[in-house]
């Protein structure tokens, strides 16, 4: 038996597998940190649940094209990489995060490695999903996208990638600093 959850302490926890596999793939899960712990069972009963290990998804999920969507990719972390993908084939042409400050700070961000061809824009909305000042980045072509905002109220903020031009399967990088 295989669950997740959201928590060290399991309080949300889901049953993601309940069949005898010793092995299980876990797919379509958006950014974030999951906890997942195993129980072994037989006829003699069941095992403890073993010592939970958590897994940071760096990977965006579609469907990601609305802020709505964003809840499925997040909160994003400061400090390390995330990846998405843009093409044609994505959803209204932008991926969504989202993260939550949880006091007023300074926001960066960084959109880097787009494919040649590629032209991405970069937004950082707060919960109304209005710009904030200094929120946004639109470089020609695939220059880099950079944002750096001044003091921001403690809140949720979602980032925006869209799609200007080009299509790629290559992967974008996008991290942040708060």
């Amino acid at each position: 038996m295989l669950e997740t959850g959201n928590e060290p302490a399991f309080g949300d926890a889901i049953r993601i597998y309940p069949g005898a596999a010793t092995e299980y793939i876990v797919a379509s899960q958006g950014i974030a940190t999951y906890h997942y712990r195993v129980k072994a069972r037989s006829a003699a009963g069941d095992s403890l649940w073993s010592n939970a290990q958590a897994v940071q998804v760096r990977w965006e999920v579609e469907p990601n094209g609305e802020a709505v969507d964003a809840t499925r990719n997040g909160p994003l972390q400061a400090g390390p990489e995330h990846f998405g993908v843009l093409n044609a084939a994505d959803d209204r042409g932008n991926d969504y995060f989202y993260f939550d400050l949880t006091s007023a700070r300074s926001v960066e961000l960084w959109l880097t490695h787009m494919a040649g061809g590629q032209d991405f824009n970069l937004a950082l909305r707060n919960a109304s999903l209005e710009i904030v000042p200094k929120g946004f980045s639109g470089n020609p072509a695939n220059a880099d996208e950079h944002i750096a905002t001044g003091q921001l109220p403690a809140g949720r903020y979602y980032v925006q990638v869209s799609r200007v031009a080009g299509d790629s399967s290559q992967p974008y990088h996008l991290w942040g600093a708060w």
